[in-house]
């Protein structure tokens, strides 16, 4: 009875220990094509302490790992995962800096702003592997919220992307996540993208921003709309449409991103027939995007941390910027919300953003 006894002790103090210290959720895999660009992020919740360059390995079957420039935001147009220029896919602390090494305090290593995400390094091993380099969190921020540092509620976290692109898109694509031996990560195998069954996309969203045409005055009648960070799936009124390009949360700002003009066309009751097809034009000189919504013009730039309302220039927060990706224009969706005039929400546990 001992020896039972001395056995179920020893196997629970070994889970424990080997498992009980984080939890790791993957936004929601989407169904891709050969060669495009997973825009999955894993989320590592700790609950217990990070060591200091604590490193994890990330492995990929069926998807081809982006170059260390384009991880690094060095990168050209025509590099696979491109997002921008200066855009990274690495999340840095405080003054641009990845403080991994433990000599400075944890303050000090998390950045400025409201949100308890937390730093790591994201480097190419090879064509199927990253390793990522975790800032340590200290147990005495791990296990309780981080409102006192950075005016937030959340519990730190980190919110690390998928740096890669399907391979095959007749196959799955699945992740392996391993970590160091000492409990903080148990290997861990995902599913980041299903086999390519994507519905056709309607027309209102093929249709390319790359246009001259004025913009028109829309519908006065506003939608309630939502978005969910890496899913096509956009609803309207609780109606649901598909996207051809999924939103994503931008690195440098941990903001969420929104396809300007899929969102300002259902904004605009444009899927009900209430406005017209032209409500985004573009400057294609300026890389602009201008909307003409309820007698107001708004205009966006790519890679400007601004927006113009009706001539006046206004600052968006935390240093959130425009930006060209998978050939969409794509803003702040707070930013684009509050310009309008719309009131706007945030649901952290499904990553999803709404104009209300």
């Amino acid at each position: 009875m001992r020896r039972i006894l001395f056995v179920i002790i020893f196997v629970l103090l070994f889970t424990v220990s080997a498992y009980g210290y984080t939890r790791i959720t993957l936004s929601e895999c989407s169904n891709l094509k050969s060669n495009e660009i997973l825009r999955n992020y894993i989320k590592i919740s700790p609950d217990d302490t990070v060591p200091s360059g604590c490193v994890i390995t990330i492995s990929y079957e069926n998807a081809d790992v982006f170059t260390q420039d384009v991880i690094d935001g060095k990168g050209s147009p025509k590099d696979v995962g491109f997002k921008g220029i200066n855009s990274s896919y690495q999340y840095k602390g405080f003054k641009g800096e990845y403080k991994w090494d433990g000599k400075e305090n944890f303050e000090a290593a998390m950045p400025k702003v409201k949100t308890s995400q937390v730093p790591y390094h994201i480097t190419r091993k090879d064509n199927r592997t990253v390793e990522i380099k975790l800032c340590g969190i200290p147990k005495e921020y791990a296990d309780r919220s981080l409102k006192y540092l950075n005016n937030t509620d959340d519990k730190p976290y980190y919110y690390i992307p998928l740096t890669a692109s399907v391979k095959n898109g007749d196959k799955e694509v699945k992740i392996k996540i391993e970590g160091p031996v000492n409990g903080f990560i148990k290997t861990t195998t995902l599913v980041a993208a299903n086999k390519d069954s994507s519905p056709d996309i309607n027309k209102e969203e093929t249709s390319t921003e790359q246009t001259s045409e004025t913009a028109v005055s829309v519908s006065e009648q506003t939608n309630k709309v939502s978005v969910k960070i890496g899913s096509k799936t956009m609803l309207v009124n609780g109606q649901e449409f598909i996207l051809d390009t999924v939103p994503y949360i931008q690195q440098a700002s941990a903001s969420a991103m929104i396809p300007l003009r899929a969102v300002s066309f259902a904004l605009s009751n444009g899927y009900n027939g209430g406005a017209s097809d032209n409500i985004v034009s573009w400057d294609q000189n300026s890389k602009t995007a201008i909307i003409n919504y309820k007698g107001h013009v708004l205009e966006f730039t790519a890679n400007a941390n601004y927006l113009i309302s009706d001539g006046q220039k206004i600052t968006m927060d935390n240093g959130v910027y425009s930006e060209i990706t998978d050939s969409r224009m794509f803003v702040p969706f707070r930013a684009l919300g509050e310009a309008f005039g719309i009131e706007v929400s945030w649901d952290s546990p499904t990553w999803t953003a709404s104009f209300n």
